[in-house]
């Protein structure tokens, strides 16, 4: 209950006499309940208690500072106003330097007894007489809601959800421990990545893996390849099918077909044209239904548009004369498709959903050496190839221009720098638009670049230890939530298929450890990684350096 004392009257101006009997009255009230003053100091004192005034104590229990997240225990005064929540600050008294804030969970106003967590603290040692009291959380402390459990002195980062995530070197574990002899892979829903691959010479396979490495569809025979040395392509439909592509056995005609995300026919097997290829076919899914296929003969580079069912849209055509040893084809944003073909007629074409040719801009690729990897951004597509002195290059091309991009934006290979005349190129959009190129030398590390969708150099680097494995198809990389994606190769040695997966995140700093739903962090720090490889978060906001295994913010 709250004590009210009247207020007085307000003395008027002029004079009256009615002020002269309220002041009277007023008087007579005070005299009357004098004895309500002392109620007023016992409420006012209760108010201070649970004030911040009631929460400074003392305690003389023996307490150690220990690390951040672990529990501490202590009684304090009675009829404090400790609350579930609060940050308070123990600090000896005999060396206030020697100090822990804790969060507290639970404080008994009847016995004293508080129960919180270590936040953050300084010095070291036992002490058993301490200054208790409320405090602020450091400015220099942030905190993110907790997903993952980060312990304290590493890494940290939050996922696209906002939550804490762990941060680690990527470590590939083996999806499948047989030689493979061939693989490919491609996007699919739900964060999957489809395989298509050979073990022996030309049975051809299918299976899938979930994001987190386990195995959504086991492996199962889908066709039969003109040899291990004839890679397939795959792409996911609309309708949630896949169609394949490779070269017919025996024949090396061109093949396609549907199947299931079981791996089961779904349309059978066709032959688009019974001539035998001289480049590997490609295919792509198009955002309005449907797929294109290219692929090269001994006179023409060559394109066909299919329905979800193998119906034809657009029939057989050229897409340019000549032979080309590289091929490829990668659906437009806005629907349609582009193309890309070299060495000897080094094209980007672009082509509506129907199949009919809307642009077309020669490329100087002169110094191409094998393989090229393009991305349609829309307005322009962003390419990457490679040549012998340069490694990974950059190349912008519009729809009526083309531009090399600065040497900044050009990737070596390692150091020592080596040449492999067997290589792979692969390149994918990344969810927040960026554009990620790997370059594959057979027999040792990949490195990769990352650009924005205006072609400016993000980063790049070695993406990891392990190497690739020499010869036919071996590499593939799936996009994950907003910068994040999974690598999937043929290891060296053992040619079994390994994958690791970069999340999606943001690297934030080094934890300071869970406090009741949230983590802290500080934002600057240095934490050893368990190797050289690259970290387990796509992260791209903060800047950070790599110093050999060490990780500096």
């Amino acid at each position: 209950m709250t004590t009210v004392i009247p207020n007085p009257p307000v003395n008027p101006v002029p004079y009256t006499p009615e002020f002269e009997a309220q002041m009277t009255a007023w008087l007579a009230w005070l005299t009357e309940n004098s004895h309500k003053f002392g109620d007023v100091a016992e409420e006012l004192n209760a108010a201070l208690n649970a004030s911040l005034l009631g929460t400074t104590s003392s305690s003389v229990t023996s307490l150690t500072i220990t690390a951040v997240g672990t529990s501490k225990t202590l009684t304090v005064q009675a009829n404090k106003g400790y609350v579930s929540g609060m940050l308070v600050k123990l600090a000896s008294t005999a060396n206030v330097a020697n100090y822990m804030k804790v969060r507290v969970a639970s404080y008994n106003i009847d016995t004293g007894e508080l129960i919180g967590t270590v936040e953050s603290f300084g010095g070291s040692g036992t002490f058993a007489s301490w200054s208790v009291f409320f405090d602020v959380q450091d400015p220099t402390i942030q905190s993110v809601p907790t997903g993952v459990s980060v312990p304290a002195g590493a890494l940290l980062a939050k996922d696209d959800a906002g939550n804490s995530m762990a941060v680690d070197s990527v470590a590939p574990a083996t999806i499948l421990a047989s030689n493979v002899t061939m693989m490919t892979t491609f996007p699919m829903s739900g964060e999957k990545t489809g395989i298509l691959f050979t073990v022996g010479t030309t049975d051809l396979r299918f299976m899938s893996v979930n994001k987190d490495r386990s195995i959504s569809q086991s492996s199962v025979s889908v066709g039969t390849i003109a040899g291990a040395s004839n890679a397939a392509r795959g792409c996911e439909l609309t309708n949630g099918n896949i169609a394949i592509c490779y070269s017919d056995t025996v024949t090396q005609y061109p093949a396609v077909k549907i199947i299931s995300p079981a791996g089961l026919d779904v349309v059978a097997k066709t032959n688009p044209e019974s001539v035998a290829l001289a480049a590997l076919p490609q295919v792509a899914a198009l955002t309005g239904g449907g797929f294109a296929m290219t692929w090269s003969t001994g006179s023409f580079t060559r394109y066909i548009v299919y329905t979800n069912t193998l119906g034809i849209t657009k029939a057989l055509s050229n897409v340019f004369g000549g032979t080309n040893s590289q091929v490829g084809v990668v659906a437009s944003p806005g629907g349609g498709f582009m193309t890309c073909h070299s060495p000897n007629s080094p094209y980007v074409q672009w082509f509506d959903a129907a199949g009919n040719l809307t642009n077309s801009i020669s490329v100087n690729l002169s110094q191409l050496a094998d393989q090229i990897g393009f991305v349609d951004l829309g307005s322009f597509a962003i390419g990457f190839y490679v040549t012998t002195s340069l490694g990974l290059v950059i190349k912008l091309v519009s729809k009526t221009a083309q531009q090399d991009l600065v040497s900044g934006a050009q990737l070596k290979t390692p150091d020592p720098y080596v040449f492999a005349a067997t290589y792979t190129v692969r390149a994918v959009k990344l969810g927040n638009g960026n554009t990620l190129a790997i370059l594959s030398l057979a027999g040792t590390r990949a490195v990769y670049v990352i650009v924005t969708p205006e072609g400016n150099f993000v980063r790049g680097g070695t993406l990891m230890s392990d190497a690739y494995s020499n010869g036919n198809e071996g590499l593939g990389v799936t996009p994950l939530g907003n910068n994040g994606f999974a690598i999937l190769f043929r290891a060296q040695t053992t040619n079994n298929i390994k994958m690791f997966v970069v999340n999606s995140g943001e690297l934030l700093g080094v934890s300071l450890g869970a406090s009741g739903s949230r983590t802290n962090y500080l934002p600057n720090g240095s934490v050893n990684a368990t190797s050289e490889n690259i970290l387990n978060v796509g992260s791209e906001s903060v800047n950070y350096t790599r110093q050999g295994a060490k990780v500096v913010m």
